[in-house]
């Protein structure tokens, strides 16, 4: 786990669907320890990857 990037990048979970999709991208990208919920891959562009 990146302690660092999740000090500093909070989840909103309250937030907008598109702002908890792009939140958990850059986690993706930057950390990765859970994967994406389903909740947020459904509403992903297809053929977009998180990496």
């Amino acid at each position: 786990m990146n302690q660092l990037w999740h000090d500093t990048h909070h989840l909103n979970h309250n937030g907008l669907p598109l702002e908890q999709m792009s939140w958990h991208m850059a986690h993706q990208k930057n950390c990765g320890c859970t994967p994406i919920p389903p909740h947020i891959q459904r509403i992903m562009p297809s053929g977009r990857s998180a990496s």
